[in-house]
């Protein structure tokens, strides 16, 4: 039998639908690498370079494929997507145990309406008119506006400020530091200086989003920003004012994307890319690291402009070959 803390492996082949090979009743309490393995630990494999691995190491289980499965001695669990059924089972091992309550010290509207089995960490701020849903958590000092709608169970980290009127998807995750539904960057220049033009549209989130730490979100000018469902987006990213994403796409840090872009479906964005604005990018475009994107693009594909480091000897005979090109034009 399985304790609290531990479960047999038979009991976690079951919980994730796989056939095993091994001793049923062996307790497993983690899932973990290979080179921090235990007796008490599940690993896996995905391809063969790992298997002298995995057979030295110390851990008591692993989840293998079919065709991996026969030529390792230890206990496993037959899974035909190993690193598939290994995330589920680490989500199994480090299921949230967060008790849901209201700190005394947040300051919530009275208009506001927020569902009872709720996290509302210390010093949390929930602004007129906003609808906190079940099963959400919003952790210490972050701000939440007006009139602002969280569905189900959306995670709020703390030091996030959400502006008035956003929406966010059930499922969601908003990692710690972002900046959700603030003023895009948006001015007329006149002859007596810049002009501010308001803001008043909102920034619209789907379901099942993630938003990484310290990134901002621009609200929209007249229209709305908007980030479809499965979106997932890496650390200090800047979405500026009516930009939108399509589901699952997946961009990588310190990228940034330019107002009124719009970008595909199922799109891979490397880090530190620059889209320029008023742009559109049809679905399942790779753009690799350090891009700059100054045209629409139309035709799936992968896509590249930066310049791979290289010998700096070699580095200044590429420049000066693109500026003899370049003088011949």
């Amino acid at each position: 039998m399985s304790t609290s803390h531990s479960k047999t492996l038979k009991e976690l082949a079951d919980l994730i639908n796989c056939n095993f090979e091994g001793d049923p009743s062996l307790a497993l309490s983690n899932a973990n690498s290979i080179a921090n393995s235990r007796k008490d630990s599940i690993v896996f494999i995905s391809e063969e370079k790992y298997l002298k691995s995995v057979t030295e190491s110390n851990a008591g289980a692993v989840v293998v494929s079919p065709d991996i499965a026969k030529r390792i001695s230890k206990s496993k669990i037959i899974s035909k997507n190993p690193y598939r059924d290994f995330i589920r089972l680490v989500e199994l091992f480090n299921k949230d145990d967060t008790i849901f309550s209201i700190a005394s010290s947040a300051r919530i509207h009275p208009t506001a309406k927020v569902a009872e089995n709720v996290l509302i960490g210390n010093h949390v701020v929930i602004g007129q008119g906003s609808i906190i849903k079940a099963g959400s958590k919003v952790h210490a000092n972050s701000v939440i506006g007006k009139n602002v709608c969280i569905d189900e169970k959306v995670t709020i980290s703390s030091n996030v400020t959400i502006y008035s009127d956003t929406q966010i998807g059930a499922e969601s995750k908003i990692l710690a530091g972002s900046v959700i539904g603030s003023q895009g960057f948006g001015y007329l220049e006149d002859e007596d200086g810049w002009i501010e033009i308001p803001h008043i549209g909102k920034v619209v989130i789907g379901k099942q989003v993630m938003i990484g730490a310290n990134c901002t979100l621009d609200r929209g000018t007249l229209d709305d920003t908007i980030i479809e469902d499965g979106v997932k987006l890496d650390n200090l990213i800047h979405i500026a004012h009516n930009v939108k994403i399509g589901r699952n796409t997946a961009i990588a840090a310190t990228s940034a994307i330019a107002g009124s872009t719009m970008i595909g479906a199922n799109c891979k964005i490397a880090g530190r890319v620059s889209i320029m604005g008023h742009l559109s990018i049809c679905d399942e475009v790779t753009i690799t690291s350090n891009t700059l994107v100054t045209k629409s693009i139309d035709k799936k594909g992968t896509y590249s402009s930066g310049i791979p480091a290289t010998e700096a000897g070699l580095w200044r005979k590429m420049i000066s070959q693109l500026k003899l090109i370049s003088r011949k034009d």
